[in-house]
């Protein structure tokens, strides 16, 4: 995983330096070594180079295509942590596409994830500046009081449900102290 991890900043740093050539050019260049590295793959697998499912091989390449250039253009333009914190976000924008178009269903908890994982790249990233901040905090500070609250519920109990103390909680033995007996 390291590995990859830093090939990939190898790679979004070397794009970051050719900022001045156009960024088709370099999805071009890129899709080459790719196609040669996922050819000799195909040959080695004994597997079709053409694929079986010929619309879905064009789809995935115009979407990879569009994502690969859009990326490199958010490189070209503003920083490298930022426009790599923007592409770690992607799962999070794919699973709530996914609920508009695949009618996908999600569990409450997903979403309060989801919600700060967006709060944290608008604090982090100071994609927004001020506005960002003035945002990300409240949500992050939302976020955190309900897993807390929710935390509360699994040790103590539930936390909304009435009692007669009114919110507190029962007071915790105290200690007592024993006296040791001394033998000579």
């Amino acid at each position: 995983m390291f590995l990859s991890t830093l090939a990939f900043f190898l790679a979004n740093s070397c794009v970051k330096q050719v900022g001045h050539l156009p960024a088709m050019e370099l999805v071009f260049f890129r899709c080459i070594v790719a196609t040669a590295i996922c050819t000799v793959g195909l040959v080695r697998a004994k597997e079709s180079i053409l694929g079986s499912n010929h619309l879905m091989l064009l789809l995935r390449g115009v979407f990879g295509t569009t994502a690969l250039f859009t990326f490199f253009v958010t490189l070209q333009h503003i920083p490298l942590a930022t426009a790599q914190t923007l592409q770690y976000m992607a799962p999070v924008f794919t699973a709530i596409i996914a609920i508009f178009v695949l009618k996908e269903s999600l569990l409450p908890a997903q979403f309060l994830f989801y919600a700060m994982a967006f709060a944290g790249v608008l604090l982090i990233g100071k994609l927004f500046g001020l506005a960002g901040l003035v945002i990300a905090v409240p949500i992050l500070a939302s976020i955190m009081v309900l897993i807390r609250h929710i935390l509360l519920g699994e040790v103590y109990g539930d936390p909304l449900e009435q009692s007669s103390h009114a919110g507190t909680r029962p007071p915790a033995a105290e200690p007592t102290v024993t006296a040791r007996s001394e033998s000579a």
